[in-house]
């Protein structure tokens, strides 16, 4: 997604350029205690990887093949081991509560029309598995409206019947036609639309 939104850059154009990766952290089984598999309210904290280099996310040379994606994991892993501490929930929860007005907390990142990228992961939410009862039955596919927002990711709930995961990308139409015509990202995704 980096590589789709700076094209033919050179590396005098990306100067400064960084790009941090947002997500959303399941928490429910690093509470203390863990929060019960029945909790319906939300058990998630975000976090935020480390600034990049957006011309190290970009480069296609020096690092071998794949070597950005790795990279960019890699940074996804650091940023998940601060919650293995298990003092960081309630430390995150404490500072909430110290605050005024703890909706005002915000991540210092900018994923629309921005260099960041913002992602959810649904693939374990167990859609499938509901029965709505009558004619509805359960449900065959799961999708939401709209076209989504440029750099953010959403990943679908997983289908019993399918490998793999669905991921919904949101791009703005140049960044979106540069990454479906990647080899790169071919390389680990399969277009379906």
């Amino acid at each position: 997604m980096t590589a789709a939104r700076n094209p033919d850059s050179s590396s005098s154009d990306l100067e400064g350029r960084v790009s941090a990766f947002a997500y959303a952290v399941n928490t429910r089984s690093r509470m203390s205690p863990p929060l019960p598999s029945t909790y319906l309210g939300n058990g998630s904290v975000g976090s935020m990887t480390d600034r990049l280099p957006v011309s190290e996310l970009v480069a296609t040379g020096g690092q071998g093949q794949g070597g950005n994606v790795k990279r960019a994991a890699a940074a996804i892993r650091d940023s998940l081991q601060r919650f293995e501490s298990p003092s960081h929930v309630a430390e995150t929860v404490g500072l909430l509560a110290s605050r005024a007005d703890p909706s005002d907390f915000k991540h210092a990142f900018h994923a629309f029309l921005g260099p960041d990228i913002v992602a959810s992961s649904w693939a374990d939410v167990k859609v499938y598995d509901h029965n709505w009862g009558g004619e509805l039955g359960s449900p065959q596919l799961f999708r939401f409206p709209g076209d989504g927002a440029d750099g953010a990711i959403v990943v679908l709930p997983r289908h019993p019947s399918e490998d793999g995961l669905e991921v919904a990308v949101g791009l703005e139409l140049g960044a979106m036609e540069r990454l479906m015509g990647s080899a790169e990202f071919q390389r680990f995704a399969e277009v379906r639309c």
